[in-house]
């Protein structure tokens, strides 16, 4: 509800169009992919211009609507499971008529932060076999371990949260990488 308090922490701290544009500049400045998950059609219609390829959340798995907008943008997709069966991952595919050129399923555990001994990394491949597109891990572990083990699993993307101060507040300050981190991970992946 909007009286919530998770509710209003997320209003304090969603990013504005002014800030997407300032990160916007600052990834291409720095050679680093641009990506944000929209979160209704005109966030999608917005993004639009500052994106190579959408990210949608677990959460949005069952938004039809908004995946279907999305589609319409013909753009790459990346998908996290997160919170849904492989029933779901396939109806939604059928009803959204996602390309499977365009697809990437990100391979996720819901938890905040996401125990090393429950990521279950086997799943990577699982979706592979059966929807036979790429898969890749979106983490939410502490460390980048899992991230390291999701890429002699098979995926084909990691997506790993960043944060210039761990000590923040919010869930996902905590499980996030620092600059350091994702630059020690990248050289070691290379």
């Amino acid at each position: 509800t909007k009286d919530s308090s998770y509710y209003q922490h997320i209003v304090k701290h969603e990013l504005g169009k002014a800030e997407h544009i300032e990160l916007h500049k600052l990834a291409v400045k720095n050679g680093i992919d641009f990506l944000s998950t929209p979160s209704d059609v005109d966030g999608v219609d917005f993004l639009d211009k500052y994106v190579d390829k959408f990210k949608i959340s677990s959460g949005d798995l069952t938004n039809y609507k908004l995946i279907e907008h999305i589609v319409s943008k013909g753009k790459p997709i990346l998908m996290s499971t997160g919170m849904a069966t492989t029933e779901e991952i396939a109806r939604m595919i059928e009803l959204t008529l996602i390309p499977q050129d365009k697809l990437t399923l990100l391979h996720c555990v819901a938890s905040y932060p996401a125990p090393q001994n429950q990521v279950n990394l086997r799943s990577i491949k699982h979706l592979q076999d059966m929807f036979n597109v790429p898969v890749g891990y979106s983490d939410h572990t502490i460390g980048m371990d899992a991230c390291k083990h999701a890429i002699s699993c098979g995926a084909t993307v990691i997506e790993k949260h960043f944060t210039g101060d761990k000590t923040q507040e919010g869930g996902d300050h905590i499980l996030s990488a620092d600059f350091a981190d994702l630059k020690n991970f990248v050289k070691e992946a290379r």
